[in-house]
């Protein structure tokens, strides 16, 4: 696992806030969304947000946001234009472009 996920505050009661969802209905995907969503910032950003020492830092309220954000954006956008999907337990699912540049900071992606 990356420190993303490993170490992010954001919890799926802080997804279904920002949202506006209540109950547990839906709190399997949720789920599945917000750890692939933590995937994807560590796979975008390949940083341990550690400083010189090797000493961990705390995830930035800019990632733990863009966590929320991408969330509530793969919430809102499966039902409607799906531009594809293959689900069989989640499988790729495909509905729009990343938008990575919430990610985008001091902190240099890997390429």
């Amino acid at each position: 696992m990356g420190a993303v996920a490993d170490r992010a505050t954001t919890t799926i009661q802080h997804v279904k806030d920002y949202i506006g969802i209540n109950g547990t209905d839906h709190d399997a995907l949720l789920t599945i969304l917000l750890n692939a969503a933590k995937s994807d910032a560590d796979d975008f950003l390949g940083n341990d947000f550690e400083d010189d020492e090797g000493v961990e830092l705390d995830i930035p309220a800019k990632v733990e946001r863009w966590l929320l954000k991408e969330v509530a954006r793969d919430w809102e956008n499966k039902p409607a234009g799906l531009k594809s999907e293959n689900h069989s337990a989640l499988g790729p699912v495909t509905w729009a472009e990343r938008d990575y540049a919430g990610l985008w900071s001091r902190w240099e992606p890997r390429i």
